[in-house]
């Protein structure tokens, strides 16, 4: 134990500090609204959501050492506002999802889904989130006083968020900022102000000490299995498992590969709200949105989200339930311009998906078209799941005209065509699952027509032709 926390020190000990603590607050866009939202409406506990939250970010980066953000289930707590869900079906619906991603990540299951889904669907569902992201960050936006000034509005305007925004933008290509770590501390010193000085009349003051829930059962029940767990289901599995371990890799090259495998981060999804859920915890779970979040913020090692975690855990035994006020009147303007950045970070990686690992460029606009047919449903319908069911219906078309398209060149009939199709889309996918990369010849480069076979003469060696099959976007 020793050795091990050794390692991570040392580790910590050759990045700046600044920057850490400056990339732990870039996924506060997304956790501020959710937490605020739902525990104004009792459908969860704020002082569990936090000390859970807390221990969980503590955990994961003293196990990972990257900052693999803990944020709250998105679709879970969007279906909770819409539908008024109660508090024990909210930790229902989380307790189910991570119980099915806890299964598939101790079986390694998870390890055959990922082979099996193609890379340019996870690039446009990366593409997608992105979007999405960028544009709740827009509508966080509008939710400030836009050109107000009077009465304390000057604090949460459109001038703030423009400032906020030529702020972020100077320190971009830092190799360390500290701009993250500015910027919450603006906010909240603007939200103490507005919460004290301007005093609104429904305000609440800061209380002392935290207000935990005695321990309970969650509601099993229609509405929190099938209304709120189906949806976040595949959500979970592709942005906060799959796509988490990918993102990882892409932004750490230079850490042994992968960076964090989807075993283990579907373990650890799994744990999270099955330990959490009987207190009243908000469903969490990680996100590839927050781990690029708080990358572009500055933080590269485990450290960022071990110290943020622990100052989730001081805010809840000490302030409790009652932190909500302030974090109420944290200025939109700032939260939703960091909100917008995150989406970018989050978007970016999706730039090399119109690169297709043979160095063809006909197969390269193939894989594009999937990521783009990716991202533009999940964005025009607000639903990853269809999003990814779409992108994956286009490749395996894309990946049966490839085929088609070889064996044509092979043999010219029907019979044999059929069967050397159906044969070669075998094969890939059982390399696929056994995660075999090269397929070695396909079933297409091994059988030679009998009828051209009879022209040669008998000392003749027949060449086999060379066909590209690599599938369009697997």
């Amino acid at each position: 134990m020793s050795n091990f926390l050794g390692k991570r020190i040392s580790r910590w000990r050759e990045h700046a500090l600044i920057s850490e603590f400056s990339g732990m607050f870039g996924d506060m866009g997304t956790l501020v609204p959710l937490l605020v939202s739902l525990s104004k409406s009792n459908q969860i506990n704020l002082t569990a959501s936090l000390f859970f939250g807390g221990f969980f970010n503590i955990f994961t980066g003293l196990y990972f050492d990257v900052p693999i953000c803990v944020q709250p289930m998105k679709s879970i707590s969007a279906l909770a506002i819409s539908n008024n869900l109660s508090i024990g079906e909210v930790t229902a619906a989380g307790f189910f999802v991570s119980a099915v991603v806890f299964v598939l990540g101790a079986t390694r299951l998870i390890r055959v889904v990922t082979r099996l889904v193609p890379h340019a669907v996870i690039r446009g569902i990366q593409m997608g989130a992105g979007i999405v992201l960028v544009s709740k960050g827009v509508a966080t936006i509008y939710q400030s006083n836009q050109w107000g000034f009077a009465n304390w509005a000057w604090m949460d305007n459109f001038v703030i968020a423009l400032l906020t925004y030529l702020f972020i933008a100077a320190y971009y290509l830092a190799r360390r900022t500290p701009s993250a770590l500015i910027l919450f501390g603006i906010g909240l010193i603007f939200g103490l102000v507005r919460l004290y000085v301007a005093k609104p009349a429904n305000a609440a003051d800061l209380g002392v000490g935290p207000q935990f829930m005695a321990p309970f059962v969650p509601t099993f029940n229609y509405r929190s299995l099938v209304v709120a767990g189906l949806g976040q289901l595949p959500l979970t599995c592709l942005n906060s498992v799959i796509a988490v371990s990918i993102l990882a890799d892409d932004l750490y090259p230079l850490l042994a590969h992968p960076v964090a495998s989807t075993s283990d981060i579907a373990v650890s999804v799994g744990v999270m709200n099955m330990l959490s859920a009987w207190f009243g915890s908000i469903p969490y779970c990680h996100g590839a949105g927050g781990l690029a979040a708080q990358h572009r913020f500055g933080a590269r090692t485990g450290l960022a989200v071990v110290s943020l975690g622990a100052l989730k855990v001081l805010v809840a035994l000490l302030l409790g339930n009652s932190i909500s006020g302030l974090l109420n009147y944290f200025p939109n303007s700032i939260l939703g311009v960091m909100m917008c950045l995150s989406g970018v970070e989050l978007a970016s990686p999706a730039r090399d998906a119109g690169l297709h690992p043979s160095g063809n460029v006909e197969l390269g606009k193939r894989r594009w078209t999937v990521t783009v047919v990716t991202a533009a449903t999940l964005v025009g319908f607000n639903n990853d799941g269809l999003g990814f069911l779409t992108g994956l219906v286009c490749a395996v078309v894309f990946g049966v005209v490839e085929e088609v398209e070889a064996c044509r060149e092979t043999t010219g009939r029907p019979f044999d065509l059929l069967r050397l199709i159906g044969g070669n889309l075998v094969l890939k996918v059982y390399n696929k699952v056994h995660g075999v990369e090269d397929a070695g010849t396909t079933l297409s480069q091994q059988v030679v027509d009998p009828a051209k076979e009879e022209d040669q003469d008998p000392g003749t060696v027949v060449k086999k032709p060379e066909v590209d099959v690599e599938a369009a976007c697997c």
